[in-house]
């Protein structure tokens, strides 16, 4: 009985590693399935911190995407918990100036803070509140997770490289 517990655990743990293995190799392959949907999530503000997110050849070289579009639609709700205000971006990619086209030009966006009623939650060092019709430029990383932008609210300028006005609602 005990030996095949121990021989229970050992598979387990083998197929488990070797599970986590294959995700680890694929999420640094920087080609993309062309079926997969393409989504930005909210970037913790740490990587931000570092001096160099203030040079924009830093941001570009650690780039792994560097897209230019247009917001078309958003939506902004409370997460399931009713902890968090996450507001939801659909955003139409217009051009890549680094790395291959996704097979998808419509890019999710997830971002922490915006206005549900009365209330705004702000959430700091994130790209800010995207407005429908607004062009921008994405600096973009592969993450652990989908992507992410490169540097926080760095990662996010005009379409013309300006600097955007970071706001709640």
């Amino acid at each position: 009985m005990k030996k095949s517990l121990v021989i229970i655990y050992l598979v387990f743990w083998t197929l488990l590693i070797a599970g986590c293995a294959s995700t680890v190799k694929d999420l640094n392959d920087k080609t993309l399935d062309t079926n997969t949907p393409v989504i930005i999530k909210h970037s913790g503000g740490a990587s931000m911190l570092i001096k160099e997110c203030s040079e924009k050849s830093f941001i570009e070289e650690k780039s792994d995407y560097i897209i230019e579009g247009q917001v078309k639609k958003k939506e902004t709700r409370w997460n399931d918990d009713k902890t968090s205000i996450i507001t939801y971006v659909e955003f139409s990619v217009d051009k890549y100036l680094k790395g291959e086209p996704f097979g998808n030009n419509l890019v999710s966006i997830e971002v922490l803070g915006g206005c549900v009623d009365d209330f705004c939650e702000g959430a700091e060092d994130q790209p800010g509140v995207f407005q429908e019709g607004e062009n921008l430029r994405m600096y973009l990383e592969k993450s652990d997770y989908g992507f992410v932008f490169t540097c926080g609210l760095f990662g996010v300028s005009g379409a013309d490289d300006s600097p955007r006005i970071i706001n709640v609602g």
